[in-house]
């Protein structure tokens, strides 16, 4: 069901369409403001508020851009760190919320996490740019863990600092599964300890 971005309530539609190119936007009858204007926005002004952490984008591309789909995580995500931090995150919220939400819903912290760490783009960049100076990729991972607060609030709404808590514990599950892999392999396959 579609969202409002402003306030997070369920709105019946996001628009009527008129005719092809002819749309009005629906208020929201809870904040009165339009219930998504990133309906209209092209996807530079989305990435740029991305960027600036606003709630309201997360809402837009996690409640009314994607379909829905409850089939689960995706067999195709293999890396061992995505599938530690993602059960590090689930554990967490579940022993937090308890029986808040459907078991299907906490699909959407997968969804949530991919879209706020478009982040670690900027990581290919400083490669394909040969920038050496790496010792500034840590800036990149704050970007994409204080996205990753963003984009989780949304969906938990439970407030940043119990957000940040939760994602602080699946980062540790995830680091100690790497630290463990590294030692019973003996190979430092998995490099990025403290990247998301």
């Amino acid at each position: 069901m579609p969202t409002c971005v402003e306030c997070g309530v369920p709105v019946t539609n996001l628009y009527t369409e008129y005719s092809k190119g002819n749309i009005r936007l629906t208020h929201c009858e809870i904040c009165n403001k339009f219930a998504d204007k990133y309906v209209e926005h092209d996807f530079v002004i989305i990435f740029i508020d991305m960027l600036l952490h606003k709630p309201q984008v997360y809402r837009h591309l996690l409640f009314n851009r994607l379909e829905y789909r409850d089939h689960g995580i995706d067999p195709n995500v293999l890396k061992l760190e995505f599938v530690v931090f993602q059960f590090g995150l689930r554990l967490a919220v579940s022993l937090y919320i308890g029986d808040k939400y459907a078991i299907v819903k906490y699909n959407y912290i997968t969804i949530a996490l991919i879209i706020s760490s478009f982040g670690k783009i900027l990581l290919i960049l400083m490669v394909i740019w040969d920038y050496n100076e790496f010792k500034y990729s840590w800036l990149i991972n704050i970007v994409v863990i204080t996205s990753n607060v963003e984009a989780l609030e949304v969906f938990l709404n439970i407030g940043y600092c119990k957000t940040l808590l939760i994602l602080i514990f699946g980062l540790g599950l995830k680091v100690l599964a790497q630290i463990l892999f590294i030692k019973v392999t003996n190979s430092p396959l998995l490099l990025t300890v403290l990247s998301i």
